[in-house]
C-alpha cells in the first residue's frame, strides 16, 4: 500500500511539474509573439530629435537642368531584379546608379529617405506602421518652395499621406475623393498638388499620362 501511494505521488508530481513547464511556455510564446508583433511599435519614433532643429535649407543657386522630374518607386524591386527592359532602356538613355538603403530595408522608411534625404536614424520613421504625419522637410516642399508643380499617383495607398500637414495623426483621414483625385480634407493639406490614386496597375499608366 505504501508503495503504491508513493508511486501515485510521484506520478502527481511529474505531472504538475510538466503541466508548469507548459503553463510557462504558453506564458513565454505569448510574451515573444507580443513582442515580434509590436516591433513596429516599439522601433519608430513618434518625435525624432531632428524636429527639434531649426529648419536649415542651403541654396547652391543651381541652374535649371530640365523642364520636368518623373520620380518612379517600385516597392520591392531589387537592384540584382531590375534588368528589365524598359529599365534597361532607360539606362542607355540616362544614368543609372545602385543606392545602398539604410537599415531598416523596408518600405516606408525608404520612401521617407528618398523623398527627403533624411535617413531613419534621423527622421524617425523606423517602421512601416507610422500613425503621426513625417515632420521632416521633403524635395515636394523643395519644388513647392521653388514655384513648380508637384503630383503623385500610385496603384496602392496614397506615398503622401506620410507627409500631411496640420494634423496629429494620419489615422482615420476622410479623403475627399472624385473619380481617382484624392485630397485631404481641410484645414489638412500635403505639400502636393495633385493626387491621383487608382483601382489597378493597369489603370496607373493612363493616370501618368492625365498628369503629364
Amino acid at each position: 500500500m505504501r508503495v503504491t501511494r508513493v508511486m501515485r505521488v510521484m506520478r502527481s508530481m511529474r505531472f504538475g511539474v510538466s503541466a508548469g513547464l507548459a503553463a510557462i511556455a504558453l506564458i513565454a510564446a505569448v510574451v515573444l509573439g507580443n513582442r515580434a508583433r509590436l516591433w513596429n511599435d516599439e522601433l519608430a519614433l513618434r518625435t525624432p530629435p531632428v524636429v527639434a532643429q531649426p529648419l536649415a535649407i542651403v541654396d547652391p543657386a543651381t541652374p535649371r537642368l530640365t523642364g520636368r522630374v518623373v520620380l518612379v518607386i517600385l516597392d520591392g524591386l531589387g537592384a540584382g531584379e531590375a534588368g528589365l527592359p524598359y529599365l534597361d532602356e532607360l539606362r542607355r538613355r540616362g544614368v543609372a546608379a545602385t543606392a545602398r538603403v539604410p537599415y531598416p530595408t523596408i518600405s516606408r522608411p525608404s520612401y521617407v529617405t528618398i523623398l527627403s534625404g533624411v535617413p531613419p536614424r534621423d527622421s524617425g520613421v523606423r517602421a512601416n506602421r507610422i500613425d503621426a504625419p513625417v515632420a521632416v522637410d521633403t524635395m515636394m516642399d523643395r519644388a513647392h518652395a521653388a514655384g513648380l508643380r508637384v503630383a503623385s499617383a500610385s496603384d496602392l495607398g496614397i506615398l503622401v499621406s506620410l507627409f500631411l500637414r496640420g494634423t496629429p495623426t494620419i489615422l482615420g483621414i476622410a479623403w475627399i475623393e472624385h473619380g481617382d483625385r484624392v485630397a485631404p480634407p481641410p484645414p489638412i493639406t500635403w505639400p502636393v498638388d495633385d493626387v491621383r490614386r487608382t483601382g489597378s496597375l493597369g489603370e496607373l499608366g493612363p493616370a501618368l499620362a492625365a498628369l503629364a
